[in-house]
């Protein structure tokens, strides 16, 4: 029994092996898109530790390990005073009798005159790696060691200096890649504005469609990156101070407070797009659909030359046809075709995600019809089937309603608007509030069915949130209800009625309602119905284009509008590389601030997973510049965790190296483990609620 206990290990890693070899037979981009993001992040982590390791060499500390990786040993490599020693594998190969657990694949060979000590490993999980110094304690404090070159027994001013080391050369390793990246150049958003949200500061401040911020609080050379970090990271009540350049050349200043918003706060610029079709999931969905391929460079519309999204989105939303044309430029095989290509188009409400509505007056309407509410799917407003793993997660956050749920009452309201949700909501604070809702099934029908959900209030959002977002059934012409509100009165039509035609056309969702009206702008529309008794009825309207509430979208991802950021010389590059390691700290600090003040949420925090998983993207679409980019990201931010003043981390050392000089006498060993302990607690607390963000945010990904 006492043997198989020993060799569970080997038996564990040989499987594990074999799992691990056939995903990698099985997947092998799949792996490399993995492989190179975990290793990059190890390297960060491993830079650190290097700092350690060369500086405790150079204060001639007795240095026990280096190890790329954590955990148990894969390779060891040693010199002894009887000659170089490897070790393979020693804890999956036991052996009996073997005090130095050296294990059965263990080797010396050749001559040695001296013993130094230290072991260089490779270890089991390659992310990252440590140094093991003699008399060194992460978790208490260590104990007393005669050997004249423990870390203990070495002055205050050294151990100050391998304590820095690791956050030294984090900071040195930013500016080396940011020095790289700047010099290969880096592909980046601009800080154009493509388009302002209604009532919010961008929009109050003037800002329209085309114009660039050039200057955020004296600092120039910024992204739109910089315009969102600006507004996230800003004070309650901070003015932020900008200046812009408008289409004309002209250049004026602005002063916004940012607005709070999900997930942080923001001034409401929305980034530009370019003109070029970017990639898409299903490339043959986009053909079938647009005849348009990822690449297509858009060049006019409806033969009126277009030169940005901007006034491509200002032209879309005067047209009153079916259909428009495009003149598309297409590069194959080196060759540009230029072709015309015809184009439907679907429409959208003017302002579509109502979470922040409150009054009757900014209820979205449609000449008065309101749709139904319904739980929209990020990815597919239309609803998808859900597997049982997203199931699972909705019920651990507690999420009980259901993507793609159609709400015909809450707590006794039928066929309830926006404000009528947002009324109830504020009611049952902290109460369950029940709603009846009509789910699809697999078979494709709707089930009426009454689900909980229970409202409560959001410091950051300073108000009682229901915890899903809402959007409208649009893919019905179901009516909610007809409100009369500053943009038109209410048509008589009862809640709940089903619209049947528009001008004598049939419809099937509201997009064939858009549609035909805005075929009819200017002209007196009829609309029949069928109310919820199935009795028929009829009302007229004039079809006003200033109260035409919906907006023409063309169905094809516009890739963003990007900048090429490139330096132009060895001294700029250095410059900028400093100039960026430094900012990035700054805003490092300036976020811990934020989540301890309330200002960002740390529901916006991310782990290791979710580093992995943003690399693995980038690297999935051959971005390596913005990879790199996140690399030295990566690395300032891990210079400033590690040296925050928290117990167990390389900060919290230092602080007691400090006071240990202060007071001219070792602080007392027992405060220093309760510390330890204590900050060890905190820290794995930290750890397993970015874990948790970051598998949360994965699995609602993918399911």
């Amino acid at each position: 029994m006492k043997n198989k206990v020993k060799y569970l290990p080997t038996v564990i890693l040989f499987l594990a092996v074999a799992v691990l070899v056939r995903f990698i037979v099985n997947n092998p981009a799949k792996t490399l898109n993995i492989l190179i993001p975990l290793v990059g992040l190890g390297v960060v982590i491993l830079v650190h530790e290097f700092g350690h390791f060369i500086v405790a060499r150079m204060c001639k500390m007795k240095t026990e390990a280096f190890s790329l990786g954590f955990g148990h040993v894969v390779l060891g490599f040693k010199k002894t005073l009887k000659g170089y020693q490897i070790r393979i594998l020693p804890d999956f190969f036991p052996k009996d009798n073997d005090p130095d657990k050296n294990g059965l694949l263990s080797f010396t060979f050749g001559k040695s005159k001296t013993d130094s000590g230290c072991e260089y490993r490779i270890s089991l999980i390659p992310l990252g790696g440590y140094v093991k110094i003699l008399g060194q304690e992460d978790m208490g404090s260590a104990e007393k060691n005669p050997d004249p070159n423990a870390f203990m027994n070495k002055p205050v001013w050294q151990r100050l200096a391998v304590i820095a080391a690791g956050v030294t050369c984090n900071i040195i390793l930013a500016i080396i890649i940011f020095m790289v990246v700047f010099s290969k150049g880096l592909e980046s958003p601009p800080p154009i504005v493509g388009d302002v949200i209604e009532d919010y500061p961008a929009k109050a401040a003037g800002l329209v469609a085309g114009d660039e911020i050039i200057e955020i609080d004296g600092e120039t050379n910024i992204d739109f990156q910089d315009i969102m970090m600006a507004a996230a990271l800003s004070d309650a009540n901070e003015s932020v101070n900008m200046k812009v350049k408008h289409q004309d050349g002209s250049i004026g200043e602005i002063s916004m407070i940012a607005k709070d918003s999900s997930p942080m706060k923001t001034f409401g610029i929305v980034g530009a797009d370019s003109m070029i079709i970017g990639k898409v999931d299903d490339p043959n969905d986009l053909y079938k659909r647009t005849g348009l391929k990822e690449g297509d460079k858009i060049v006019a519309l409806n033969n009126l030359p277009m030169q940005n999204s901007w006034q491509f989105y200002e032209t879309l939303s005067d047209i009153n046809i079916s259909s428009i044309n495009l003149t598309i430029d297409r590069i194959t095989a080196g060759k540009t075709e230029t072709f015309q290509q015809p184009v439907s188009y679907y429409y959208i409400f003017h302002n579509s995600k109502v979470e922040e509505l409150n009054s009757i007056d900014q209820l979205i309407t449609f000449y008065s019809m309101v749709p139904r509410l319904k739980i929209p799917d990020p990815k597919n407003e239309a609803g998808k089937h859900k597997g049982p793993v997203r199931k699972l997660v909705e019920y651990l956050t507690g999420v009980k309603l259901q993507v793609g749920d159609i709400i015909v009452s809450v707590a006794g309201t039928d066929n309830p608007n926006y404000k009528d949700l947002r009324d109830k909501t504020n009611k049952y604070e902290n109460m369950n509030m029940p709603l009846t809702v009509l789910r699809k099934t697999e078979s494709g029908d709707y089930k009426k069915m009454t689900v909980y959900t229970r409202p409560e209030f959001n410091k950051k959002a300073k108000r009682v949130l229901l915890g899903t977002p809402i959007s409208f059934d649009f893919d019905s012409t179901i009516i909610a209800k007809t409100i009369t509100n500053k943009d038109a009165n209410a048509l008589g039509i009862p809640a709940g009625a089903t619209i049947k035609t528009i001008a004598d056309e049939p419809v099937e969702n509201f997009n064939d309602i858009f549609t035909i009206v805005h075929k009819n702008i200017g002209k007196e529309i009829e609309i029949t119905y069928q109310d919820a008794n199935e009795q028929a009825g009829t009302v007229s309207f004039f079809a006003d284009k200033d109260k035409f509430t919906a907006i023409p979208r063309v169905d094809i991802p516009l890739k963003p509008l990007t900048r090429i950021y490139k330096t132009n010389s060895a001294m700029e590059a250095l410059n900028m590389g400093i100039e960026k390691t430094g900012k990035f700290i700054m805003q490092t600090y300036v976020t811990i601030k934020a989540l301890f003040v309330g200002n960002v949420s740390a529901s916006n925090l991310m782990g290791p997973i979710a580093m992995i998983g943003a690399g693995s993207r980038l690297i999935e679409d051959q971005n390596f510049m913005r990879y790199l980019w996140l690399q030295g990201l990566i690395s300032a931010c891990l210079a400033v965790m590690n040296f925050l003043p928290i117990p167990v981390v390389d900060g919290g050392h230092a602080v007691i190296l400090i006071i240990e000089k202060i007071k001219g006498s070792p602080v007392n060993h027992k405060v220093i483990e309760v510390i330890s302990y204590v900050g060890f607690v905190l820290l794995m607390g930290l750890f397993v609620f970015v874990t948790w963000n970051d598998l949360v945010r994965v699995i609602l990904d993918k399911f």
